[in-house]
């Protein structure tokens, strides 16, 4: 299954139906912690630690088992699948943080609306995506409309940080999702368009993920600003009469 939903995960889809035709359908946009409940992404992470046998005996020996030290398992708390390995100073930031956390974006009384939430892979990837305004490009012909989206998504596998990166994709599956963050990542740190993310924020599951929302805002607040930029470029470029010779020199303009 290309999509990677498993049967263990949730899907909620606010209006329009995905190509794969699962998740729950909702007329009015829920809010992280109403995604969070519909998709049931309500489960916790627990870290359990790790053993080693010898296979005791079923090869006639007596059985030994020991300890893998500065490892731990994370563990999906109802289907107690597991969902990663770990160090030991790996802070799981939970699918409810994660939800409150995008509530915490918002400046004082809005209320964020989420257009799609989700998991992939038994619960190893969760995301939120949180609607924006959406625009139309008016050209001479019709109207384009471009929906701003940021993508909250998170990992329990190991690999994956907590990133809010701008974009226009409808994510609704593992397709779509890896098309807006990589499919596997080392955590570094917090940082500003690391790797192939042109925009956006990323921290590693370390500290209290409060304390990353002042980080969060001022990023956001600069592709706010681009966003409008980007609006008032693209119409303008919409609104000009363009043949193979302009498009030529635009090119050559460019490069």
């Amino acid at each position: 299954m290309s999509h990677e939903i498993e049967s263990t995960d949730g899907l909620v889809l606010t209006s329009a139906r995905a190509l794969h035709g699962l998740g729950t359908i909702v007329e009015d946009a829920p809010t992280p912690a109403d995604a969070l409940r519909i998709a049931g992404l309500d489960w916790r992470v627990e870290q359990w630690p790790l053993y080693a046998t010898n296979g005791g005996t079923n090869l006639g020996l007596a059985t030994e088992r020991v300890v893998i030290e500065n490892t731990v398992a994370n563990i999906r708390s109802d289907t107690k699948r597991v969902l990663g390995l770990v160090g030991e100073g790996y802070t799981p930031i939970q699918n409810n943080e994660l939800a409150e956390f995008c509530q915490l974006l918002a400046e004082a009384g809005d209320v964020v609306r989420c257009e799609t939430a989700g998991s992939i892979r038994g619960g190893a990837k969760v995301w939120f995506l949180l609607r924006g305004e959406s625009f139309s490009v008016r050209s001479r012909r019709n109207d384009d409309v471009v929906s701003p989206y940021i993508l909250a998504s998170n990992g329990h596998d190991g690999g994956t940080a907590l990133r809010l990166t701008p974009t226009s994709v409808r994510v609704v599956c593992s397709n779509t999702l890896h098309m807006v963050i990589p499919g596997f990542e080392a955590e570094s740190g917090a940082s500003f368009g690391r790797r192939n993310i042109g925009a956006g924020f990323v921290a590693n599951h370390t500290g209290d993920v409060r304390n990353k929302v002042e980080q969060a805002k001022q990023a956001l607040e600069l592709y706010g600003r681009t966003v409008e930029r980007n609006r008032e470029f693209i119409n303008a470029l919409a609104s000009r009469d363009w043949n193979s010779e302009t498009v030529g020199r635009f090119l050559v303009q460019c490069y």
